[in-house]
C-alpha cells in the first residue's frame, strides 16, 4: 500500500499507529459496553450468508 499510494515511510506509520489505536480504543470501549449494557446475540457466519435464514431473526 506504501509504494501503490506513493507515502513515506512516515506516512505510512503514522496510518499504522493511528488504526491500532483506533482498534485498540474500540476493543476496550465494546468490552465495556457489552459489561454495561449486556452482550449482544451474534450470528453464525453461516447463518448471515444462507438465503434460508432470515436476519434478522424474528422476535
Amino acid at each position: 500500500m506504501q509504494t501503490d499510494l506513493q507515502w513515506s515511510l512516515a506516512q505510512a506509520g503514522a496510518l499504522t499507529t493511528a488504526n491500532s489505536v483506533a482498534y485498540l480504543l474500540g476493543a476496550a470501549l465494546t468490552g465495556f459496553a457489552a459489561r454495561r449494557w449486556g452482550a449482544l446475540p451474534r450470528p453464525s457466519a453461516s447463518a448471515c450468508c444462507s438465503p434460508a435464514v432470515p436476519w434478522p431473526p424474528p422476535r
